[in-house]
């Protein structure tokens, strides 16, 4: 191991050093013990199912908290795009397997942070932070983006209540007022991971997964007036980012995240977008109407009221009739109007009032004649006066055939006035099953 580390934090040697962590890793992976599940490398350092401890899963805890990330931070930010790569990829599965945990707990525990005050540092110092030499990799190389994104999703899906240390350090340590200041500097565009949707995308993240702190954030900065000019910038690829960030904002359903969205200025730009009517709808045109249904959906009565009294609101109900129109019917409290132009509640109370009691009448068993007691069922008389004619007699065991269907009587009358021919009662019993069935029979069905 101390040749392994000494390999990767030599400059001369650092690419052979990668190459064979790397191939560890791998082995790590492969040789993991089946019953931990997928995916297949210990998410704790304890004993597997044989009594034994994972020893090639022990080398996550050997190998990472000590020198290996350190020397990860100084070659993230060199210009080897290659290294980086691998470096990146090694820092996805130690996240990924690992929880993010490790990775966390190194961060929190940092030391050598700068001071990311204004003006911000776009460089990075020997004995810096590791995660301010991602953030530097991730504006310097369009193709480190993508390995960065993959780390930072798993860093920053946090459990609320827990890893309070790395979020504050994340908050306080004017990390993402780093972010933020990204989106002044002139854009990357023309590759796949552009720079100002690759931040958004970063920003929705952080709403998604930890927006009650990054609300106190967004509360300093205009963030308005960044989504208003990326909705306007004829970007595709910025205005989908962009619309996703606003879902996660209704997501949240709460009222600052609701006051954000329901800004006119981007109302505005997002009227123009969907006022544009093309042959094909695009998925710049999904993505807004998916963000609108979203907030009738969790019934976000402060954007909604602001739709339906934009100024532009006959714009799109002309567009999309039947968006405007569900969304007016979640504002008049969600009681949409039935067929016969009742509402719901209307239509319950309605058949509420028209309540029927059934009463159960027995016969009396005759005693001299062992007849069976019939069993009728009488529908109570409405107010006016008219009854109901009573329903037919039970019909004797022995007039039914074995398909259920009651075999029919020359000589019973039409009417079914008169009863079927007396038996006993214990006979009419006697053929029903009363115990529950054994194994045997159950076996056998």
């Amino acid at each position: 191991m101390v040749q392994l580390r000494a390999l990767v934090a030599d400059r001369s040697t650092e690419s052979t050093g990668l190459l064979l962590l790397q191939n560890v890793m791998r082995l790590i992976q492969i040789t993991q013990p089946p019953s931990r599940g997928t995916p297949r490398v210990p998410h704790m350092l304890k004993a597997d199912y044989s009594g034994m401890n994972p020893v090639f899963g022990s080398l996550h805890h050997a190998l990472f908290p000590t020198t290996l990330l350190s020397s990860f931070a100084a070659i993230v930010t060199r210009a080897n795009d290659t290294n980086r790569l691998l470096v990146l990829e090694m820092l996805h599965h130690l996240v990924l397997f690992q929880n993010g945990d490790l990775l966390r707990v190194y961060m929190a525990d940092e030391r050598g942070c700068c001071d990311l005050s204004i003006p911000f540092s776009l460089s990075w110092e020997p004995h810096q932070s590791l995660l301010l030499a991602i953030l530097v990799a991730f504006v310097q190389a369009e193709a480190a983006r993508g390995g960065v994104l993959d780390v930072l999703k798993h860093l920053f899906h946090v459990v609320p209540g827990r890893d309070d240390k790395f979020l504050h350090m994340l908050y306080h340590g004017n990390y993402m007022h780093w972010w933020v200041h990204l989106l002044g500097l002139p854009d990357q565009t023309g590759n796949l991971y552009e720079l100002h949707a690759s931040v958004w995308e970063v920003l929705t993240m952080c709403v998604s997964h930890h927006g009650y702190r990054i609300k106190y954030l967004l509360a300093k900065i205009p963030i308005a007036a960044y989504a208003t000019d990326a909705l306007g910038s004829g970007n595709k690829l910025r205005v989908l980012h962009v619309a996703a960030f606003l879902r996660a904002c209704v997501l949240r359903n709460e009222t600052f995240y609701s006051n954000v969205v329901a800004t006119p200025a981007i109302w505005d730009a997002i009227v123009d977008l969907l006022h544009v009517r093309p042959r094909n709808p695009s998925a710049v045109v999904s993505a807004l109407l998916e963000m609108i249904m979203s907030a009738e959906a969790h019934n976000c009565r402060l954007i909604m009221q602001h739709i339906v009294t934009h100024a532009k609101v006959t714009l799109l109900e002309a567009a999309y009739p039947g968006v405007i129109t569900s969304i007016k019917a979640k504002l008049s409290d969600g009681q949409p109007e039935v067929h016969n132009g009742l509402t719901i509640q209307e239509e319950e109370r309605y058949w509420a009032q028209e309540e029927q009691t059934m009463v159960v009448v027995v016969d009396e068993v005759d005693d001299k004649d062992d007849t069976t007691g019939v069993v009728v069922v009488a529908a109570e008389e409405d107010q006016e006066g008219g009854g109901l004619t009573s329903p037919p007699p039970l019909i004797p065991l022995q007039d039914r055939e074995e398909t259920g269907i009651v075999a029919s009587s020359s000589s019973s009358p039409v009417g079914g006035s008169t009863r079927r021919p007396k038996k006993q009662v214990k006979n009419l019993f006697s053929t029903i099953q009363w115990s529950s069935p054994s194994k045997k029979q159950k076996v056998d069905l």
